[in-house]
């Protein structure tokens, strides 16, 4: 939280960290990989400069834990009066988990690109008008300074941003383009697939949707 109060016009994503199978030192190397792709994908002519970029790092355990985790710390932020008076994203935030880690550790290899989950802190799931929307998805890392750009820039937030889903075993992309994209999953499910349509969910229920 000190580390937020000395901030005045970085931008960036505060990371939770959520991985639990690999060591400090392969998570230190994933946290400079993230990083270093990041701004290796950055505007070159954007005001949010290289040397401002900030991640600042907690752990927790999975994605409503993360999202509790980051809630509780932006209302104990709030409740010391300081003013926020940097870009740092307060209402997404991204976690790295095992798999997210993994990826960012066979950078370079074979098993495609690098990518994080982006999470919607205010996200509720009872009462939204998108049954397919589950609160987070999958960003590319190389993508993350345009997600971040629309989100502090624009006037939309992540749930108009992300993708929409068919199947609910499927995982939204956002890999940069305009265009949008989901992802099959790895291991189909057994039986039929939970099926979205025009935000009401039908379909039997032999279909479960895999995590991020």
């Amino acid at each position: 939280m000190e580390l937020m109060k000395a901030l005045t016009h970085e931008w960036g994503f505060i990371v939770v960290c959520t991985a639990t199978t690999f060591t400090v030192d392969q998570l230190a190397a994933a946290f400079t990989n993230l990083r270093t792709i990041v701004l290796a994908n950055q505007d070159s002519s954007a005001e949010m400069g290289p040397g401002t970029l900030v991640l600042p790092l907690m752990p927790s355990s999975d994605i409503s834990a993360a999202r509790a985790t980051f809630n509780n710390w932006i209302t104990a932020y709030d409740d010391t009066n300081e003013e926020w008076d940097s870009d740092v994203l307060r209402d997404v935030f991204i976690i790295l988990n095992d798999a997210a880690v993994e990826s960012l550790l066979a950078v370079g290899g074979s098993t495609g690109e690098p990518w994080v989950v982006v999470v919607d802190a205010k996200y509720a799931q009872s009462g939204r008008a998108r049954q397919d929307y589950t609160g987070y998805m999958r960003c590319l890392i190389r993508s993350l300074w345009t997600r971040s750009d629309e989100l502090q820039n624009g006037d939309q937030g992540l749930e108009a941003l992300s993708p929409a889903r068919q199947y609910a075993d499927q995982i939204s992309l956002f890999d940069g383009s305009p265009r949008e994209k989901v992802l099959e999953p790895e291991q189909p499910s057994k039986g039929m697939r939970i099926k979205f349509s025009r935000g009401t969910q039908r379909g039997g229920t032999g279909g479960t949707q895999r995590g991020v």
